[in-house]
């Protein structure tokens, strides 16, 4: 069964959290910069929807990008954001979603994924949201108020269906008598437009998904969004637009995090030889070598894999002969004696997987292609890539790369080879090719810092092969606001804009190739305040003449494994990992939580109950709410009837997830913090309805704290007898490996630390309190190796308090064996209740462990805690 992964219900939980800051906040630009800051402690620049004729509203829409790379699963959190949107912000029971993808190919791709109904996306979806409707243009243009009002449809179409700048031409801005039913309870002409399909969507006020939208990043595609007066936009892809329509990145994941969920084959090997047969020869062997190790793989597992080569053939040209599709099938069938069978060709012109599908006896080994796999065609088991193509063209592996990178069924694999990817190219400059590689890499949505750690050479490792690769990282600055400031590229050509990559959500801008002193110049210039501009030379002084001269292999390169034991607790019989479940073991039930909302946790406002009678005969007339418009509207062609306490306790199940009670237990216990609002505080059911998602939010937030409650309780109770409590790194410790480190950023300071145990060093910032704990403990004489352990990361280690996962700063392996684990916090952090509880349970896991593990929480660098515990 398809289920989210951690880190995307992560994304969607972020995504509904701005969503509600957008209504307490009164709009998404203050929403954004919180929502970011909250994230990266520093706020993003927010980049409004404009407004146009038919949408003067467009800046209070709000507006973001879920950047998530190749692979990561876009189409499926795309598919459950809408049932976030609905539970977060629209105030109706459906949604209409405007699901706009870049080509017909993904058009029909996404079609066949939502309309299957034994896909398992489609599987999952109902199970979240019930029964859907998914149509294309021309079947919704027969579409009825009916099915918008009893459950959600999804439209998927490409944005060149609705996008051309002269729409008199396009059907779903035609006339069409068949929806006028849609328009009998409005009688604003300018909504009711020409009884078109597009007039149909803008009253429906949809939830608009961008997919890919890096393919749409012009004022025209934003304009033609706007025009729908969508309540919501969401944009999904793995290369955000940075320098023409900027996007909003809400949150970004990492290729680490991918590859630490398993959902990719890395590192990427690489080799290159001039001569184009040995580079075949090598490419053949090594698929066919993994289809032993896949053999050897279903012995173990069971998990049935054939690998499959993918080779990108050369276009045709009339002046000179080429390395076409159809030649490369003749040179395997003739020269290297494959069997036509085992080879297709997959082109523009010649389609020979028609009909097949990836596990059929007879779906091919070999597929020969030259550009038609970006199209969005997917293939999990292409393993190998070989590249006749220019390598100094910068499409030349950019194209296909990303098709190679998905993992089979999503789960690592025993046998390690099938863990990577592999390219072989022709060339003699193993330069240019690595720069195309990487290139690729970048377009396939990794972040140039990552792709140092992603690309190897083979037989090679690690060691010097970007050595040559000239850049400059440039920290962004802030303004006096705490937002991130970005520099203005309005004046820079387009190959000046090519050597410049801007990530904000890492809060950094790196510029490739020789900068020239003009151009240095220029960009310092980009930045407006003179003291960004003095931060910026200064960036650039200090990295003048420091070329990256590479750093041998780092433990996790060499093969070791560093394994630090975890906390276990015996309750009763039994013996468990002492985790959150270890706390709410016991005697309670949620009817013993307060029932009770105050004032403060559930404020009155009378202003909001005000505008609430507000009717849309005077509503151009009052200043409300961008969200209060929204509702209103909303509220003209829904036939949502009147509520009561049957129905609001209803959508409030439904909408607070709670599954430490039973549906029976949950529902009574909300239906008594209904009456408690009724009866002692004077609340009418139609004003708790109208508020209902502010409702809901101080009800989860009551219902969090009466959990939590319990579990400091139970903590307390635990930790008072320790005998209870034991190591073990064995079956439940966390192991350090290469592959599975997952971060946001990589560190990209300018002090090289020379202990890390990987070759990344993650989710550090060059300067600060915490960089300067880094460089005391990489400057240990006792200390061999250490990691940045990444918060809420697969396979970071953690050790559980009544608030949650605490999960250390640093973690290092001592040169006598022992660990040593080592929280930073500042002073104005360091005497918090929590704070009390890390340093408990901290020690208590030192305790415990015989002597093999140390326990450290150092404050106003006071370096001396640190060595003094040694």
């Amino acid at each position: 069964m398809m289920q989210l992964k951690p880190y995307q219900t992560e994304l969607l939980d972020d995504f509904e959290h701005f969503l509600d800051l957008c209504r307490v906040k009164g709009g998404p630009r203050l929403a954004f910069e919180e929502s970011t800051r909250e994230w990266k402690g520093v706020g993003f620049p927010y980049h409004a929807l404009p407004a146009t004729n038919t949408n003067p509203d467009g800046a209070s829409v709000p507006f973001v990008c879920l950047r998530v790379p190749t692979g990561g699963g876009k189409t499926f959190l795309a598919a459950f954001a809408i049932e976030r949107v609905v539970r977060g912000y629209l105030p109706s029971q459906y949604a209409l979603t405007l699901w706009l993808v870049p080509t017909e190919a993904i058009r029909e791709q996404t079609l066949r994924v939502l309309k299957e109904r034994e896909s398992p996306v489609a599987k999952a979806m109902r199970r979240e949201m019930g029964e859907f409707t998914v149509l294309d243009v021309s079947e919704a243009l027969y579409m009825q108020p009916a099915t918008l009002d009893t459950g959600h449809v999804i439209i998927v179409a490409t944005m060149q269906s609705f996008k051309r700048e002269d729409t008199s031409g396009l059907t779903a801005y035609k006339e069409n008598g068949q929806l006028m039913p849609h328009f009998r309870s409005t009688q604003d002409k300018a909504v009711i437009g020409n009884h078109s399909l597009a007039d149909v969507i803008r009253l429906r006020r949809p939830f608009i998904v961008v997919d890919e939208a890096h393919n749409e990043g012009t004022s025209l595609a934003l304009d033609t969004v706007s025009n729908f007066r969508p309540s919501v936009v969401l944009e999904l892809t793995a290369t955000p637009d940075r320098k023409h329509s900027p996007s909003n990145v809400l949150r970004s994941i990492s290729a680490s995090t991918l590859q630490s969920y398993d959902m990719l084959k890395l590192p990427l090997e690489l080799a290159v030889h001039e001569d184009w047969k040995a580079v075949l020869r090598d490419a053949l062997a090594r698929r066919d070598q993994l289809e032993k190790d896949a053999e050897g793989e279903a012995g173990k597992t069971g998990e049935q894999i054939r690998p499959v080569l993918f080779i990108q053939a050369e276009k045709k040209h009339r002046d000179h002969e080429t390395f076409t599709a159809e030649k490369v099938k003749e040179i395997l069938v003739d020269e290297f004696k494959r069997s036509a069978e085992d080879v297709a060709i997959s082109t523009g012109s010649t389609d020979e997987l028609s009909g097949k599908q990836v596990g059929d006896p007879d779906f091919p080994r070999i597929i020969i292609t030259v550009d038609k796999l970006r199209e969005g065609w997917d293939c999990p088991v292409a393993y190998v890539l070989m590249t006749f193509r220019n390598s100094t063209s910068a499409t030349a592996v950019e194209q296909v790369v990303g098709r190679i990178l998905r993992m089979p069924n999503v789960t690592r694999k025993r046998t390690e080879t099938l863990n990577r990817a592999y390219a072989y190219a022709c060339s003699n400059t193993f330069a240019d090719v690595l720069n195309s590689l990487r290139d690729g890499l970048v377009q396939s949505g990794f972040e140039k810092q990552e792709t140092k750690e992603l690309i190897v050479a083979k037989d090679s490792g690690q060691q010097d092969i970007f050595g040559d690769t000239q850049e400059v990282v440039i920290q962004l600055p802030e303004d006096t606001n705490g937002v991130l400031c970005e520099p203005d590229l309005s004046e820079f050509t387009a190959s000046e804009k090519k050597k410049i990559d801007i990530v904000p959500e890492a809060g950094r801008m790196t510029v490739t190739g020789r900068v020239t002193p003009a151009f240095k110049d220029k960009l310092i210039a980009a930045f407006r305040a003179p003291e960004h501009q003095s931060a910026i030379a200064k960036d650039f002084e200090l990295q003048s003449g420091q070329p990256d001269t590479g750093m041998p292999k780092t433990p996790s390169q060499e093969g070791v494994e560093f394994a630090v034991p975890q906390l276990l607790v015996k309750q009763g019989d039994f013996t468990s990992l002492f985790d959150g479940t270890s706390l709410i073991d016991g005697d309670w039930e949620v009817a013993d939580f307060d029932p009770v909302l105050s004032e403060s946790e559930f404020p009155r406002e009378q202003e909001a109950m005000r505008r609430a009678r507000i009717t849309m005969g005077n509503l151009e007339t009052i200043e409300i709410e961008p969200y209060e418009k929204l509702e209103k509207q909303l509220a003209l062609v829904s036939d949502e009837k009147g509520w009561d306490m049957l129905s609001l306790c209803g959508w409030l199940d439904r909408n607070i997830p709670f599954v430490y009670a039973t549906q029976d237990e949950k529902v009574a216990w909300i239906r008594r913090v209904l009456e408690e609002l009724i009866g002692q505080r004077g609340f009418g059911i139609d004003e708790l309805a109208y508020r209902k998602f502010r409702l809901r939010r101080a009800i989860e937030d009551k219902l969090m704290t009466g959990l939590q409650i319990v579990q400091q309780q139970s903590f307390v109770e635990l930790i008072r007898e320790p005998e209870q409590f034991s190591l073990e790194a064995g079956n439940y410790g966390i192991i350090f490996k290469q592959g599975r480190y997952s971060y946001d950023d990589a560190y990209a300071g300018y002090y090289r630390f020379q202990k890390h145990f990987f070759g990344v060093i993650g989710n550090l910032k060059p300067q600060g309190e915490e960089f300067e704990c880094a460089m005391q403990i990489d400057s240990m004489e006792a200390v061999e190796y250490w990691v940045r352990n990444v918060e809420k990361k697969p396979g970071a280690f953690w050790l559980q308090t009544s608030r949650g996962r605490f999960y250390p700063d640093f973690v290092a392996k001592l040169k006598d064996g022992r660990i040593l684990v080592v929280e930073y916090k500042g002073a104005h952090l360091a005497e918090m209740a929590s704070q009390q509880e890390k340093g408990d349970i901290g020690k208590l896991w030192a305790a415990r462990s015989n002597g093999c593990c140390l326990f450290v929480m150092v404050s106003e660098r006071e370096w001396s805690m640190l060595r003094g515990v040694l």
